[in-house]
């Protein structure tokens, strides 16, 4: 069984996938949001122990961190910039407005 990430590997984890996109040099909506978010799951990491072990709310912040954002975000960066910023691939929408839409969705919840 894995260990459950510390504070320091949830800030990491926060901390290369903004890395990531800035070196991946993604379209500023997409910076934009993915800042939001990171900066709601920085406020939020102090706040983990409040909340509980085991808590959705502590799973959903530990997973946005180590495993949504990532892939997200390494999703994107994996294809050619001018296919998945053009090319139309689930109901009409491309990779880019497909990651817009999950990072807006991540930024509600």
């Amino acid at each position: 069984m894995s260990r459950v990430p510390t504070r320091d590997d949830l800030l990491g984890a926060v901390d290369r996938v903004e890395g990531l996109a800035r070196d991946g040099k993604v379209p500023a909506p997409v910076m934009q949001r993915l800042v939001r978010v990171t900066g709601i799951v920085r406020q939020t990491i102090p706040r983990m122990d409040r909340l509980g072990s085991g808590s959705v709310a502590a799973y959903n912040v530990m997973a946005t961190a180590t495993d949504y954002l990532p892939e997200a975000i390494g999703g994107y960066l994996r294809l050619p910039r001018h296919w998945a910023d053009t090319r139309p691939v689930d109901r009409g929408k491309t990779p880019l407005m497909i990651l817009v839409d999950q990072l807006d969705l991540l930024g509600r919840t």
